[in-house]
């Protein structure tokens, strides 16, 4: 991952940049680094970042949607294809 160095900061940020950003929070959103950073950033920056962070999370939790299911046994299968057929 590439190194930031806090002082570079304000500057107009790349989509690499936020990308690799996102990643640092997601990594460490307590770091000594972000916080020098996070403190530099414009309000607009910080939101693209969360955005990509949000984007992360939100496709992490689509790849196990299985996890958040309840499995469904015989009884409660035949229960509803019972109700449906009649």
């Amino acid at each position: 991952m590439k190194d930031f160095n806090p002082d570079e900061f304000p500057r107009n940020l790349s989509d690499n940049e936020i990308e690799i950003l996102s990643q640092l929070v997601i990594k460490n959103p307590i770091s000594d680094v972000w916080k020098q950073i996070a403190s530099k950033l414009t309000s607009e920056q910080k939101v693209r970042i969360n955005k990509k962070i949000n984007s992360k999370k939100y496709s992490e939790s689509e790849k196990l949607p299985s996890f958040n299911k309840k499995a469904m046994d015989d009884e409660e299968w035949k229960r509803l294809t019972y109700y449906i057929i009649f």
